[in-house]
């Protein structure tokens, strides 16, 4: 078939976007087929571009001809977009600005073509299948007719099996009925089963509980039982170390007393003269008197001592008796003993001159006053006011019997000075107290102040009471002591320090 035989012409409608043309606003829907494209009603404005929405995301558009899963190419001369081929058989919005198209005839669409030479167009092929058409609605009219009838013999079969189905589905419902019944009692009484389970087990649980509670509460009462006994006991110890505190503390003033009258004795405590009526005398001034020796019971002038047999008046003492021959010498002795558990009189090992200042008495280093303190009860014996414990330390220092005559006066002088200087300096000068509060399981402790080991110099508290060497701690160095057991935190340690 030759073109010039061809006389169908192709209809074009294009608009130009002028004001008398203006480009058509188009929005359809398009699925995107199996090769990832969809064709366009209307040729798009390249100017205002292809805009694509939908499937819950943003589209761009591309330039690229193999676009990703998120954009689009426009091939805006044959109204064709392409898709990522992930993207087939989404359904998706287009709007853009038409600019029309063109229809072209089925004489003008060729089918078939040999050589450059179109032998068939589209034309002529719809063209023979006029009779085909007439012949298929004869055939469509007969079987019409049989359609018919069929129908009718369906729906009276329809009718029967619907009869049926229902008398089918009435019993199904009843044996449904009857078996949701049954499933209903057997829940029914498995629910029974497992409530009565229940219940037994919540009355297991409420008698192990009330179980737990009797045990909690005779522990309780067990705990309130100790914590009163320790409350009792803090209590005794506490009132034990007020006690020993306020003994500590009278014992101090003792200490302070007697370190007062020491340091009197030692000033005071000298020769002055033979024996003058005209002299200011202090106590403790030693003189010599018609060939024996007397101390000052107190400050006096013009107050001689006793003419013998008489030893003492109220202002004189006897120190030494004016004696037959010029060998007789002043004996200083000086005994210490262990106590044992409450033990009051001790017995010398040499005789001494009652009632005339010659026995200087000392209990844990701590100096006794007589008669506050202790008696002069014979001649070889003292006698404590009170008992003490087991393992304390007294030591008793005094002058024996002396028959000096007037020229030993002085050597009994110097003699009984050096000795009270003695006493002085063997004395507790100065204590001094170190408080620690314990660390758990502490039992070493470290001193500031040293002290003699060995020598009874350190005292030691735990939380009032007093401690005993060795059972209760050991002296591990001069600034240093162990208790025998540890002790919990917060525990107060008091270290009293002999120096």
């Amino acid at each position: 078939m030759a073109f010039d035989k061809i006389t169908d012409q192709i209809i074009n409608y294009v608009r130009t976007g002028r004001g008398d043309s203006p480009y058509k606003e188009i929005q359809e829907a398009l699925v995107i087929d199996s090769s990832g494209k969809v064709q366009l009603t209307e040729y798009p404005s390249p100017y205002h571009k292809v805009i694509v929405t939908g499937d819950g995301r943003e589209w761009f558009e591309t330039k690229s001809i193999t676009p990703n899963v998120n954009s689009y190419y426009v091939d805006y001369n044959h109204k064709m977009v392409t898709f990522n081929i992930a993207n087939v058989g989404k359904q998706l919005e287009f709007y853009y600005q038409g600019m029309g198209g063109a229809l072209i005839s089925a004489k003008n669409i060729y089918v078939s073509a040999n050589g450059g030479e179109v032998t068939e167009t589209l034309h002529g092929l719809t063209s023979g299948l006029t009779e085909i058409k007439d012949e298929m609605i004869q055939a469509k009219d007969s079987v019409l007719a049989s359609e018919i009838e069929r129908q009718s013999n369906e729906s009276t079969r329809l009718s029967n099996e619907t009869t049926r189905s229902q008398d089918e589905t009435t019993r199904i419902t009843n044996e449904n009925n009857r078996k949701n019944s049954e499933n209903t009692r057997i829940a029914n009484e498995n629910e029974r089963i497992s409530n009565e389970n229940q219940r037994k087990l919540a009355e297991t649980s409420r008698v192990n509980a009330e179980s737990l509670r009797v045990t909690a509460e005779e522990i309780r009462e067990q705990n309130e039982d100790e914590r009163e006994v320790a409350e009792s006991t803090r209590l005794t110890n506490e009132t034990t170390r007020q006690t020993n505190e306020t003994t500590r503390q009278s014992n101090e003033v003792t200490r302070q007393e007697t370190l007062s009258q020491m340091n009197t004795i030692v000033y005071e405590t000298k020769f002055r003269e033979p024996y003058s009526t005209t002299t200011q005398y202090k106590k403790n001034n030693i003189v010599s008197f018609n060939g024996s020796s007397y101390m000052a019971k107190k400050d006096n002038i013009n107050n001689p001592p006793p003419l013998l047999p008489v030893t003492e008046n109220e202002y004189w003492g006897m120190l030494g008796r004016k004696g037959q021959d010029a060998d007789a010498t002043v004996g200083i002795y000086k005994d210490t003993f262990v106590a044992t558990e409450g033990q009051k009189v001790f017995t010398l090992s040499n005789n001494y001159d009652q009632y005339q200042n010659r026995t200087h008495v000392l209990v844990d280093w701590v100096v006794q006053s007589t008669p506050d303190n202790y008696t002069e009860s014979s001649q070889n014996t003292i006698t404590l006011a009170q008992g003490v414990p087991a393992g304390t330390i007294v030591e008793v220092k005094y002058f024996g019997n002396v028959v000096p005559l007037t020229d030993d006066v002085r050597t009994v002088v110097t003699n009984h000075t050096t000795e009270i200087n003695n006493l002085q300096s063997n004395k507790i000068g100065n204590i001094t107290y170190q408080t620690f509060t314990s660390t758990a399981n502490q039992s070493v402790f470290n001193l500031t102040t040293p002290y003699v080991v060995g020598k009874n110099r350190l005292k030691v508290y735990v939380e009032g009471i007093l401690q005993l060497p060795p059972n209760n701690f050991t002296e591990t160095s001069s600034t240093r002591f162990t208790l025998s057991e540890s002790l919990p935190a917060g525990l107060e340690v008091v270290a009293e320090i002999m120096s």
